[in-house]
């Protein structure tokens, strides 16, 4: 699957604006933009922290959309995922004729506020995603500019390099209470979670099953930006012990599996900052969401 749009091109160094997208409030602080599927406008959740993808069993439906099989199986946290469909995709004017998204079963209180699906990396990683989340939109920009030249909203700003790991998503460097972590840039995740190896690891906290124990901190630094006093939920690694288990494999084997990074950083702490996300110079751009 491959967006495009026609033939437009940055001047040297100037950013080139595709789309803006108006992030809809779902009052739960997810990330939530109206896009085109099968036609049809559909409420999706930009997920940075998906390497793939989805629309809803009830979505694939309601479009009366084919479900094919997949070759190898994908895990979330309500399980595995064995089926995928194709669409149209638009995007302002990108577009894509047949976009594949996996099938998946949709997540507590989607049905109730209309969300149909996520967009993930394979469709952001050929732009630009500039997240503006004081003005609530979502900026698409191309990629064909001069490196580092893309902060055009203030002049003093912080440059983050990341990398993709084997799962796709977004690893940077942050410190938590002087502590240096991995985190995961997740614009799919509505609150922020440390892991509980990385919570008794570095804190000697210990977490419950659910995810649902907050630990208070006082200091997250990402970059050259501060958030003070986050509250970070501690979980356990479950989508990976499933795929373990459904495979029955042990040892080094399962140890091959994506793990959950030290941090997950969600909404309730990105919605504090600006951040522009440059997918081909794997950087990302970032101040207080107000600096001007």
């Amino acid at each position: 699957m491959s967006l495009s749009v026609g033939a437009a091109r940055a001047e040297p160094c100037g950013l080139k604006l595709l789309a803006t997208l108006p992030m809809q409030d779902d009052g739960d602080g997810r990330l939530v933009v109206p896009v085109t599927v099968g036609g049809t406008t559909q409420r999706m959740i930009v997920d940075t922290g998906g390497f793939v993808s989805m629309l809803t069993k009830d979505t694939v439906e309601t479009l009366k959309l084919p479900k094919f099989e997949m070759s190898g199986m994908a895990y979330s946290l309500n399980g595995s995922m064995t089926h995928f469909t194709k669409a149209s995709l638009d995007i302002g004017p990108l577009h894509a004729a047949a976009t594949q998204f996996i099938v998946m079963d949709a997540m507590p209180g989607w049905a109730r506020l209309g969300i149909s699906g996520t967009l993930g990396q394979d469709v952001q990683q050929g732009f630009d995603f500039d997240f503006d989340f004081a003005a609530r939109k979502v900026n698409i920009m191309l990629q064909d500019h001069c490196a580092g030249q893309v902060v055009y909203w203030t002049k003093a700003y912080a440059v983050i390099p990341f990398e993709t790991v084997d799962s796709g998503h977004i690893k940077i460097p942050v410190t938590l209470d002087g502590k240096t972590l991995n985190a995961e840039v997740d614009t799919g995740s509505t609150g922020s979670f440390l892991s509980t190896t990385a919570a008794h690891r570095e804190f000697g906290l210990e977490g419950g099953a659910d995810g649902d124990t907050p630990a208070k901190f006082h200091l997250l630094t990402i970059g050259a930006v501060s958030v003070q006093n986050p509250t970070l939920y501690l979980v356990e690694d479950k989508i990976h012990d499933r795929a373990v288990a459904d495979f029955a494999m042990s040892g080094d084997i399962g140890a091959r599996l994506p793990r959950l990074p030290d941090l997950t950083v969600g909404n309730d702490i990105l919605r504090r900052l600006h951040l522009y996300i440059a997918y081909k110079e794997k950087k990302i751009y970032v101040t207080a969401a107000g600096s001007h």
